[in-house]
């Protein structure tokens, strides 16, 4: 039987920190393309109108995931169970979504293979026994301070 950890455990959090930074990463490039969208010699080249519509939509899915994902990982780091379900989901998505890429690329580019491996990761960490036991423990006493210390009903 596993027992119940006092503090967070270093996979949940190592997990909130990497979600953290790649929703930085999306929430930059969708801000980064938005930019573009901004500039008149980009809108006055594209002489494709499906095109620019294509990035105003790349660029709106960016910002919302990256958002989705910080509210996600703040969570997680208060003991949150809903907030590993998110999370649980999302990697799922972005293993499907990177298995597809790389089948409808045929040479899927190396980025693919570490996405689809970060998420598969991430999963681990976040379903393994002690994450679990911590999860647990978080419901039972209504939550987790970020330090791990427990929060009491009367707070």
């Amino acid at each position: 039987m596993t027992e119940e950890p006092r503090r967070r455990p270093v996979t949940v959090t190592t997990v909130a920190v990497l979600t953290i930074l790649a929703a930085a990463a999306a929430l930059f490039t969708g801000i980064g393309l938005f930019a573009t969208l901004a500039m008149p010699q980009v809108v006055d080249r594209t002489r494709n109108p499906q095109a620019l519509l294509f990035v105003a939509f790349v660029a709106s899915w960016c910002v919302a995931g990256g958002l989705i994902q910080l509210v996600g990982a703040a969570f997680l780091l208060r003991g949150a169970r809903w907030a590993r379900l998110l999370l649980t989901v999302l990697f799922v998505l972005h293993i499907g979504f990177s298995a597809a890429t790389s089948v409808a690329m045929k040479d899927g580019p190396s980025t693919v293979v570490l996405v689809t491996v970060a998420a598969a990761v991430a999963l681990l960490l976040l379903w393994n026994a002690r994450a679990s036991a911590w999860f647990d423990r978080s419901r039972r006493y209504g939550g987790l301070r970020s330090s791990g210390q427990e929060v009491s009903q009367r707070e």
